[in-house]
């Protein structure tokens, strides 16, 4: 135990620093043991940066320019007044301003339909799941609980006018069983071939249509109109027929 803390004479004497350099900061002995390197203290010439190359000062607008910006804000007081007065080479006056652009052109209004040709797809209505519009052609056509809606022809003066039914018979289209429409007969063409038309005045008048073969004349029928609009009602004779207008002629 007693030779634990033995300090041996030689190697304590090597681990003190030397007297000269105990007093003092550690700094100061790095800076005793290193003197500081010469240094040339003069003072290096001052360079100055060119100033920049700015155009703000610059008048860099065309004249052109100019009179399209006075023209552009003519009216405004901000510019009247105020950029007119600061700076004198702003045109003074718009008259030379070229002329607005024009609007652009409409495109023409389609012309009415002729009144003689009555489309029948636009009158059914839109609530009857018991008529029916043919996607393909446009044709309507009654299901068998169907019975008729209202058409408005306006006739160009008081007579007697033929209108012919354009159509054709329903077994043609729903013969192979779509589906579309159905009923009893519905593969034979007399059972899905007609149609009724009738005035709704007090001298009510039902006139029957009936398609041939295909290729047949379509038929034709007379009524007396009055000048103006004229409510007739298109009605079901036979489930799954198909028409697509009326055509009138005097």
């Amino acid at each position: 135990m007693k030779y634990m803390f033995f300090a041996d004479p030689v190697r304590s004497t090597r681990a003190l620093p030397h007297p000269s350099l105990q007093s003092g900061p550690v700094h100061a002995v790095a800076a005793a043991s290193h003197p500081p390197a010469s240094r040339d203290t003069r003072l290096a010439p001052h360079h100055t940066r060119p100033p920049l190359d700015s155009r703000q000062g610059a008048n860099s607008l065309s004249d052109a320019n100019k009179l399209l910006i006075r023209c552009a804000w003519a009216g405004t007081p901000a510019f009247d007044d105020d950029a007119t007065a600061f700076s004198g080479d702003w045109p003074n006056s718009t008259e030379s301003c070229p002329s607005p652009p024009s609007p652009p052109t409409q495109p023409p209004s389609l012309p009415p339909p002729p009144w003689n040709v009555v489309a029948l797809a636009p009158f059914v209505p839109t609530d009857d799941p018991t008529v029916g519009i043919l996607p393909s052609t446009n044709e309507v056509f009654f299901k068998p609980a169907g019975s008729s809606f209202e058409i408005t022809v306006v006739a160009p003066h008081t007579g007697k006018f033929q209108a012919t039914l354009e159509g054709q018979a329903g077994s043609y289209v729903f013969g192979g069983g779509d589906g579309l429409c159905t009923q009893t007969n519905i593969a034979l063409r007399s059972s899905t071939n007609s149609f009724k038309l009738c005035t709704t005045n007090a001298n009510r008048v039902c006139n029957v249509y009936s398609f041939g073969h295909l290729g047949a004349p379509h038929p034709t029928q007379q009524f007396d109109l009055v000048a103006g609009v004229n409510t007739l009602s298109f009605k079901r004779r036979e489930s799954c027929a198909l028409a697509s207008q009326l055509v009138w002629a005097e």
